[in-house]
């Protein structure tokens, strides 16, 4: 299965690798921390002159149950 992200006509990213965790969509909350992933960071997004704010997150110092996810940008 392959992803693409893109926001206001913007490839912002593409991949052919994904990993499901949870499986659907949650609130936005600006710094959240999971029991088995860790402390969640989050990113903006910029594209044609504006600014997408908490439009993805990371856990790049995800915990030991979650380090399949450490690498990824959701």
């Amino acid at each position: 299965m392959a992803a693409r992200v893109t926001w206001d006509g913007v490839v912002l990213a593409e991949s052919d690798r994904l990993e499901v965790v949870e499986g659907s969509p949650r609130p936005s909350e600006t710094h959240p921390v999971c029991g088995w992933k860790g402390a969640a960071g989050y990113l903006h997004a910029a594209a044609g002159g504006k600014l997408d704010r908490d439009s993805a997150w990371a856990r790049p110092d995800a915990k030991e149950a979650g380090r399949r996810i450490a690498r990824f940008v959701a």
